[in-house]
């Protein structure tokens, strides 16, 4: 008996042996409905403390089902109003089978007494998780973790899910998710491109037309980016080299050449589905860098009229055979440059690259992956067809105005490939190059007349700018700056972050132990000199006052990648890392969260956004 009804009972009894009988009974009824509403009120104020019945049970609060397709395990949890699942308390653990990361679609920010700033989910959510590889039967341990708004925790719960073989063997594309899986919030229009889980969970929840259109769209801005731009000159030099100027033989060129590109890309996402992460990089060893660079100043040299580069005679005949209809210039030699371009001279990875790599290495999907990244080709292709065609178009009649056109566009050649090997050769040593490239400009240039009438310059005029710049070079390697921009620059308020190195898996091991002990988040970049994103990051994100500010908490560790080493790739491949630049982070207390990666260059304000996200 509680305390309040043991006091009832007792004044009770003390009413029945009192004269006042009715004024005492009501007194009683009075007091006892007053004690009533107070311990109704405190039951709602400590909620846990009170009326626990009415929470609801671990079962009833979170219903977790799944479902395997296409290849794929969907595990769906269905959230009662006001309660929510802790994202990091999502543990998977198969039996008798192999399984790729979860891709966790993203949750929202919340502060609780349990695990202070964290992230859960609402109402539904649904995780999917690529199926390597399954026994004859084989089953799937999936623990979670959630509470309820007012107060009450549950502990984790463990529950035991078993398939037969031939669920994890459907591997051919879907148009759709599974039909009890709830949508996922990265859908066609809203589904972020800067992070390369959400655009792999896009590819497994969306339809083969939707990812298509995103990924064309996505090759657009692309075409915008540092990583192409040494892409324009090689294909303006391509159609300024042919003798057959018209607008209809431009098109075409350029197309075959995007082609090429779009190939390329299609290409490199099969070969990642056989030959795992780090392609990026071997690509960038340095004979082949070497190797490119010879090419493109072989390339030069004939546009300089030094020799005509031919193919044997047999080869002519057989290639002239499938272009009967053309006038100059080889179609097949057009696309193959296209090839090499995009595998070469363009070695960076965005978001939208390398979340297809993620989803093809992770469901094995190589159809899906390589379609979508067919399309993001032929999105950065078209500003690169609209110039292409222009360049013919725009272009007068034959004439002596030519050879400074020809001239120019070796110069560019050389620039292309002395921008690959960069890194390759002392800083000083590059900055050199670079100014002895503008002087020979200068002096082969010499003479030949002003190009166009809109250079209101005049050719002397351009030819001094071009005698500065080369000046300015020469300058920068002698006072020992970075780039000629930096003698701008005022490099006293802003000064470099300091990383630390980080080599093998063992050492990152052992400073991100460092950094939990001492309580601090951690930050590794993923570095490497032939990577123009990365660099980026360096001379603009890094170095900004507010960047710093934000990262002033953070232990900085940073991989330099450059060598591509057995010890580099054994790095990249315990972080399951699929190109350059990315960017993971620590927290001190959790595992590093995939969905939080940084793939592909941030300016600085995107950046700061980014981690007060985290």
């Amino acid at each position: 008996m509680s305390a309040f009804n043991r006091l009832l009972t007792l004044t009770a009894t003390f009413c029945h042996h009192t004269k006042a009988k009715l004024f005492c009974i009501v007194a009683v009824i009075l007091f006892s409905l007053t004690c009533s509403v107070s311990q109704a009120a405190l039951g709602d104020n400590q909620g846990g403390s009170f009326g626990q019945s009415d929470f609801l049970t671990v079962d009833e609060a979170f219903q977790l089902d799944v479902d395997v397709m296409d290849g794929t395990l969907w595990v769906n949890a269905t959230i009662a109003p006001e309660y929510y699942l802790y994202q990091h308390r999502f543990k998977f653990s198969p039996n008798n089978a192999s399984l790729g990361k979860p891709l966790f679609p993203p949750a929202k920010p919340k502060y609780d007494e349990a695990f202070g700033d964290t992230k859960v989910y609402y109402q539904q959510v649904s995780i999917p998780i690529a199926i390597s590889s399954a026994a004859e039967s084989w089953s799937v341990e999936i623990t979670y973790q959630g509470c309820a708004e007012k107060g009450l925790c549950y502990p984790p719960e463990t529950k035991t899910f078993s398939f037969p073989k031939k669920s994890a063997l459907a591997l051919l594309p879907s148009s759709s998710t599974p039909n009890n899986s709830p949508s996922s919030p990265n859908n066609g229009s809203g589904v972020d491109l800067t992070n390369a889980s959400a655009i792999a969970s896009m590819l497994t929840n969306q339809s083969l037309w939707l990812i298509l259109g995103i990924f064309f769209v996505a090759g657009i801005g692309l075409a915008l980016t540092p990583c192409v731009f040494p892409m324009y000159p090689i294909l303006s030099g391509i159609v300024a080299g042919q003798k057959d100027k018209s607008t209809q033989h431009a098109f075409w060129l350029s197309m075959s050449y995007i082609q090429g590109a779009a190939i390329a890309y299609a290409l490199l996402g099969a070969l990642f589905a056989y030959l795992g992460n780090g392609i990026q990089a071997d690509f960038q060893a340095p004979w082949i860098r070497w190797a490119t660079f010879g090419l493109f100043i072989a390339l030069a040299l004939s546009m300089f009229d030094v020799y005509h580069i031919q193919l044997p005679s047999f080869m002519r005949q057989k290639i002239d055979q499938l272009n009967q209809k053309q006038r100059g210039g080889s179609y097949v030699g057009v696309a193959m440059m296209g090839v090499l371009s995009t595998v070469v001279v363009s070695p960076c990875t965005t978001a939208p690259l390398a979340g297809a790599l993620i989803y093809i290495s992770q469901s094995g999907n190589v159809l899906t992956g390589a379609l979508a990244l067919y399309a993001l080709g032929l999105g950065i292709g078209l500003p690169l067809l609209t110039i292409g065609t222009s360049a013919g178009k725009i272009m007068p009649r034959s004439g002596a105005w030519m050879n400074s056109v020809k001239t120019i566009l070796g110069f560019a050649m050389i620039a292309v490939g002395w921008s690959l090997v960069g890194d390759l050769v002392p800083h000083q040593v590059y900055l050199v190059g670079w100014a002895s490239i503008l002087f020979a400009a200068v002096l082969m240039l010499s003479g030949k007349g002003i190009l166009r009438p809109w250079v209101k310059l005049g050719w002397h005029g351009m030819r001094s700018a071009v005698a500065g710049m080369a000046i300015l070079f020469l300058y920068t390697a002698y006072v020992g700056a970075s780039s000629p921009l930096n003698l701008l620059a005022d490099k006293d308020n802003t000064p470099e972050l300091a990383f630390e190195n980080v080599e093998t898996v063992a050492a990152l091991e052992a400073a991100l132990a460092k950094a939990a002990a001492q309580g601090k988040p951690a930050m590794l970049d993923l570095y490497a000199d032939w990577c123009v994103a990365c660099k980026e990051f360096d001379h603009i994100t890094f170095a900004d006052a507010g960047v710093q500010t934000h990262l002033g908490d953070f232990t900085l560790l940073r991989a330099d990648l450059t060598a591509n080493d057995a010890d580099d790739k054994a790095l990249m491949q315990a972080l399951d890392i699929v190109g350059l630049p990315t960017i993971l982070f620590y927290p001190p207390d959790t595992d590093e969260d995939p969905t939080q990666r940084v793939t592909g260059f941030l300016g600085p304000q995107a950046f700061i956004q980014h981690l007060k996200d985290l």
